[in-house]
């Protein structure tokens, strides 16, 4: 039998139970009500969702947008050179020439276009010879984020190796905020071949090509807007929003040399001593080596960039003569330049053989070579 003064206790918990049922029932839906009203006073973004933070990014992509210049808030940290990068007359050209298609495919004002413009541009030439020097230069010609993609260290999706190349482009796209980037597929000759590595890789390329990304590429998480930090079910950012982005603010550059071509003329240039009186091939019979499927998906006008000659080798030394302010470095460099010279001519050694000759300086000058190095204390090892 229960005592009367433990019943009496239950009765008014009773009581009070009953008089919270219609408060907890309000908390709910004034919350449910506050966080739709907030989410109706946001205004819903046109453009993407920017991320935060930034650490969880592929570290490939933190340490491009470091040291390039951009829009936003990594502005403070794209003050790297502002000297212009030296480049060839014939260079110069190529340059002049990519500045107005690469300011075009990277400004966004294409929604009132009944077609959209070709932009993607492919750059021939012999190895060597100075096509990622033109990509560096245009991004700091136009204060653009330059990513470098590699076609021979490119992995597929859905690989045992991560990150993805693919799903690392998208999230270099998405880290934009809504400005423009170029994008450099390096060795884009190698996109042809047999082989079913060969065959994955030039599907995904084909794809990025054409403004498409594909279904097995992660995309980037969206943050929530909950104002009570209610954890919301996963949600992405949508796959058509990166898709515009990619297609109206990305220039996409590839650069090739299509050894193939270099071959059937008996002369390979950039990775061999070998001399030939033959002459290199024109840009037309390097153009009938690649492949329709490749060469339709980028503009008409390929710009070609042909092997460095004497003027072009001279004008690239001087240039660089001028940037060295060490009288002694300078005066050795000016030694070396002759010579140096006349072999890279001969043997098509292209840009490769003034990084030769700064190692030859800084051997000879070593003190320009040997860090300096104030107040250091060796650590005790204990």
């Amino acid at each position: 039998m229960v005592a009367p003064s433990r019943i009496q206790n239950f009765k008014t918990l009773a009581s009070v139970r009953v008089a919270l049922c219609p408060v907890r029932r309000i908390i709910p839906v004034m919350a449910s009500y506050l966080s739709s009203s907030l989410r109706q006073q946001t205004p819903k973004p046109t453009t993407l969702p920017y991320p935060s933070p930034e650490d969880h990014w592929p570290f490939f992509i933190r340490r491009t947008l470091s040291h390039s210049p951009a829009r936003g808030r990594f502005a403070g940290n794209m003050e790297t050179n502002k000297k212009p990068t030296i480049l060839s007359p014939q260079q110069q050209v190529v340059l002049n020439r990519l500045l107005p298609v690469a300011k075009v495919a990277t400004n966004g004002c294409r929604d009132d276009l009944p077609i959209q413009p070709r932009t993607s541009t492919l750059i021939v030439g012999p190895s060597g010879n100075g096509k990622s020097y033109i990509a560096v230069e245009l991004g700091k010609r136009l204060g653009l984020p330059v990513l470098r993609i590699n076609v021979s260290s490119w992995v597929v999706l859905s690989a045992r190796n991560e990150p993805w190349t693919f799903s690392s482009i998208v999230q270099w796209v998405y880290s934009l905020q809504g400005g423009g980037g170029i994008l450099v597929l390096d060795e884009a000759d190698k996109l042809q071949g047999t082989g079913d590595w060969v065959s994955c890789i030039r599907h995904e390329a084909h794809d990025l090509l054409d403004f498409v990304i594909p279904l097995a590429a992660r995309m980037p998480a969206a943050p929530t807007d909950d104002a009570w930090g209610i954890p919301d079910p996963p949600m992405f950012v949508e796959r058509a929003l990166l898709e515009k982005q990619l297609r109206e603010r990305v220039f996409i550059l590839a650069c090739g040399a299509w050894q193939s071509a270099w071959r059937g003329n008996s002369r390979k240039l950039g990775f061999s001593q070998d001399e030939s009186p033959v002459e290199p091939p024109s840009c037309e019979q390097i153009l009938q080596s690649i492949e329709p499927e490749l060469r339709q998906r980028f503009r008409h006008e390929v710009c070609w960039l042909p092997p460095m000659t004497r003027s072009d080798y001279h004008a690239v030394s001087l240039g660089i003569a001028n940037r060295i302010s060490n009288p002694r470095a300078r005066k050795v460099w000016n030694r070396l330049a002759g010579e140096a010279i006349e072999h890279a001519v001969a043997a098509g050694l292209g840009m490769r053989i003034f990084e030769e000759m700064m190692l030859s300086v800084l051997i000879d000058t070593p003190d320009l070579a040997e860090p300096v190095v104030e107040n250091f204390k060796q650590p005790e090892i204990w």
